[in-house]
């Protein structure tokens, strides 16, 4: 019976990691969470992905289903006139590009470049992570670019955050991919957290949150292996 009791205890917590794992960040007070589930389902801040152009027409242009375009619709009630009115108050005297683009907004920002919008008692960080294609509405990234947009968008929770907890998805694996596999890329992001943990700093807890269809893609467990080494 002992041993029937320890292997279900076993296989439980096996279980369990294969789905959440949490470490410290070396040489900080700060921990990072890594678990499977929906972003919007945290009560905190939201670190979200956009492209270039800060877009919120929902459809062709911003796919519905996307991190981007859910928050649209959860958020705004799928208003892009609303959308458009908070990211212009947000982004108010940051520099811009004006491009050839048919379609509006035309202005583009630089990579990196976060909005800062209200959401109830937190806040929603939209950072630019990729570039958009004038005519398919297309848009890609690269890893030099993820780089880029993870480092504006923690400086920007590091400058408007309060220390507050943080959420976000698994950034650059949706539609505006970076075109690396889920376990790279997760592993880049969290490397991102860390190089800017120890140089500048997080708040005290900052939790990626993966969708189950990467379920099999993805191994939590070794990368908290990795960094619980350190």
């Amino acid at each position: 019976m002992g041993v029937l009791i320890a292997g279900a205890a076993w296989f439980l917590a096996y279980s369990y990691e294969r789905r959440k794992v949490t470490f410290q960040v070396p040489t900080t007070s700060s921990y990072i969470t890594i678990k499977f589930g929906n972003m919007f389902d945290e009560p905190t801040d939201w670190l979200i992905g956009v492209n270039e152009f800060f877009d919120g027409r929902l459809g062709q242009v911003i796919a519905p289903t996307s991190v981007h375009g859910q928050f649209i619709s959860r958020v705004f009630n799928g208003d892009e006139n609303a959308f458009r009115r908070a990211v212009t108050t947000a982004l108010k005297g940051v520099l811009f590009t004006t491009t050839t683009r048919s379609s509006q907004p035309s202005d583009a920002y630089a990579i990196g470049t976060t909005a800062v919008l209200a959401n109830g008692p937190h806040k929603a960080f939209l950072v630019a992570m990729s570039h958009t294609d004038h005519v398919t509405h297309k848009a890609g990234s690269t890893v030099p670019m993820m780089w880029d947009a993870m480092r504006g968008a923690l400086q920007a929770v590091q400058n408007h955050g309060n220390g507050q907890p943080l959420a976000m998805p698994l950034i650059g694996n949706g539609l505006s991919s970076v075109n690396v596999e889920p376990q790279h890329l997760l592993r880049l992001i969290v490397l991102a957290l860390v190089d800017f943990g120890r140089k500048v700093g997080l708040p005290k807890q900052v939790t990626i949150v993966v969708p189950e269809a990467c379920f099999d893609a993805l191994d939590l467990r070794e990368i908290r292996r990795d960094w619980m080494k350190h």
